[in-house]
């Protein structure tokens, strides 16, 4: 039963957050046809790299489970349509959620059975064929949010995560965002 439960959160999670990000790309008509990378890290172990993101500030009130979320959605730059990867780095809460400046243990996501008030992650990575691999037991983690203003949101970020399905693991460190608000 757990396990369905698990295979439940984790469709649900990449559900949302592949839906709250085509829903930024069709809502960012001021910057034109390019999206612009705001967000670099380095990745190692299962995949390994320096790759150059495009990532997306999220706050919004999803009234199905009555939660509120805050976070940061992060995709790949070079084909915001079939992107190689997702990150979602956010908090669920039944009240509404300010972000500060700090720093913040990274956790297990809430949809993946994380505790609601806590930031959690969870990476999904798609190969050559468009099979996904969902990373979403955290090992260790932060983010560190260093600057919040009326238009941006800055900091730096880093995690090991794990598939529980195939037991592989990525590393990422060398974290940096600059998103626009």
């Amino acid at each position: 039963m757990k396990k369905y439960y698990f295979k439940f959160y984790i469709s649900l999670f990449c559900l949302l957050s592949f839906s709250i990000l085509t829903s930024c790309l069709e809502d960012d008509g001021d910057s034109g046809n390019a999206l612009t990378s705001n967000t670099s890290f380095e990745a190692r172990d299962a995949i390994t790299g320096e790759f150059e993101a495009t990532g997306e500030f999220v706050t919004q009130y999803i009234s199905e489970f009555e939660l509120h979320v805050a976070g940061l959605d992060i995709w790949d730059s070079s084909d915001p349509v079939n992107p190689q990867f997702l990150i979602g780095i956010q908090m669920y809460d039944e009240e509404e959620i300010e972000l500060t400046t700090g720093l913040y243990t990274l956790r297990d996501s809430f949809l993946a059975g994380g505790d609601l008030g806590r930031f959690g992650v969870g990476l999904t990575w798609w190969d050559e064929s468009r099979n996904a691999t969902i990373f979403s037991e955290v090992e260790q983690g932060f983010i560190r949010i260093r600057d919040i203003s009326e238009t941006r949101i800055r900091g730096e970020f880093a995690f090991d995560v794990k598939s529980p399905a195939t037991g592989e693991k990525i590393v990422v460190r060398e974290g940096n965002f600059d998103i626009r608000r």
